[in-house]
């Protein structure tokens, strides 16, 4: 049993039973471990980084490299991690995958409308990307927090707090003024973006709820390998609908090169599909969410610089508003 798996749980009179989630806990996140612990912090700065080299290659490939067939791209990650993580439990016994077709049968109506939002999340921000920068693409998920703290309370995962909520809004409201005050946008791109942020961050919520409550001691992997085949149904039969007659006309044109960035594109999908749920077992949704708007100001800075759009007094007030109140909370997280 991991660390956080003996976090959730605890033993009363010989039987191990699963504690509600504790909202006052002084140290890290209710019901896990310390968020400042060398290894935490380590995951927490894998799954940052494989979600930063995963959004420039989906950009190079959508934008750049002009391969505008988005709902290919996440049917492709959806069935790379769904034969990943058959491959990886291909040495386990019959009676753990009985277990784990059992878990899906018993939860298939909690895993049917996830596995909807993360097809449609994942379509609308790669078509988003076909319209939009990098760096608008990243504003907007700034408001994540805002979505993940409204999910959360909720559903009971964070109790009602008027300085958190003050907190979020402040983010939300400095990624606002980035918008408006940021390089050249569509607001067809902008309005798909948000979309996508709004379908993630509630995936995202109902997925720490069942990883954290109803199963927790289900492995990432178990979970990646029950979601993705559902996710690669759906994102597939949107290909076929949408895409199959450009795609097989564009496919037979592309060279080596480009099908080795496609395969390392669905490698790295995969490498952070699996930390994302190993990362939601581990933290809260929102803890998450926080830590991700750093992430999204390195990607805007690097990007505005490589895209050449410039920074007005407008977009660096808002930056600083964004990211003040996201180290705010850091702050205030590490003084519990």
């Amino acid at each position: 049993m991991s660390s956080h798996d003996v976090l959730l749980t605890r033993t009363k009179n010989g039987a191990t039973i699963t504690p509600p989630l504790d909202i006052s806990a002084k140290h890290g996140d209710a019901g896990t471990a310390p968020v400042t612990s060398p290894r935490n912090t380590l995951t927490l700065l894998t799954w940052l980084g494989l979600s930063v080299s995963l959004a420039c290659l989906n950009k190079g490939l959508l934008g750049y490299v002009g391969f505008r067939f988005p709902m290919f791209m996440a049917s492709l990650h959806m069935l790379g991690s769904y034969i990943a993580t058959c491959a990886a439990t291909a040495h386990a016994a019959k009676s753990s995958i009985k277990q784990s077709l059992h878990r899906l049968q018993r939860s298939w109506t909690f895993f049917l409308p996830v596995a909807c939002l993360y097809s449609v999340s994942l379509c609308l921000r790669n078509v988003a990307l076909i319209h939009i920068s990098i760096a608008s693409a990243q504003l907007l998920v700034a408001f994540a927090p805002l979505f993940v703290y409204a999910f959360s309370v909720a559903f009971g995962l964070e109790a009602p707090k008027l300085k958190l909520l003050f907190n979020v809004c402040a983010i939300a409201v400095g990624a606002a003024l980035c918008v408006t005050g940021s390089v050249a946008h569509t607001t067809f791109g902008l309005a798909l973006q948000l979309a996508g942020v709004l379908c993630e961050t509630l995936r995202g919520v109902l997925l720490n709820v069942f990883l954290r409550k109803v199963e927790p001691d289900m492995t990432a992997t178990e979970s990646l390998q029950c979601l993705s085949l559902p996710c690669f149904a759906l994102t597939a039969l949107s290909c076929a609908f949408f895409e199959s007659g450009p795609l097989a006309k564009d496919l037979p044109n592309r060279g080596a090169p480009f099908f080795c960035a496609l395969f390392a594109n669905v490698g790295v999908a995969v490498l952070f599909n699996f930390m994302q749920l190993h990362v939601l077992k581990m933290f809260k949704v929102l803890t998450l969410s926080m830590a991700g708007v750093t992430k999204d100001w390195v990607l805007i800075s690097a990007s505005t610089w490589v895209e050449g759009g410039g920074m007005s007094p407008q977009f660096v007030a808002g930056g600083v508003l964004t990211f003040g109140s996201s180290m705010y909370y850091a702050v205030q997280r590490h003084a519990k």
